[in-house]
């Protein structure tokens, strides 16, 4: 009989993924969990006028969490960012629970990214 928290949680790692990809990006999911980040999305940035160079990739590292509970441990979101922040990337940890849908992306709490 199938896990019923992996199933709900992967089934949150795949609408996160659509949304982004709906965006343009290309994501990658890590199944499993076994790695910091469940999905990597990545996205060419549009050249800036003082950059004459290749273009440049943005690479945002995803944590997807489903909670009964109200609140996710504030070590974990910060654990998270510091990781893709030493890796020179964007971190987006979010977190679905019985209030709905939060992202916390580096400092910054906003709601997540509308459907």
């Amino acid at each position: 009989m199938p896990n019923r928290n992996y199933n709900r949680g992967r089934a949150y790692e795949y609408a996160i993924k659509k949304r982004y990809e709906k965006l343009g990006y290309t994501v990658f999911r890590s199944a499993g969990s076994h790695s910091p980040a469940d999905l990597v999305a990545v996205c060419p940035v549009v050249l800036r006028a003082a950059t004459l160079h290749a273009p440049q990739t943005e690479v945002i590292f995803i944590q997807c969490k489903t909670s009964k509970k109200t609140h996710c441990l504030v070590e974990d979101i910060e654990e998270f960012h510091q990781w893709a922040r030493s890796l020179g990337c964007l971190g987006r940890f979010f977190v679905k629970g019985p209030d709905g849908e939060t992202c916390y992306d580096s400092d910054v709490v906003y709601d997540a990214l509308q459907h």
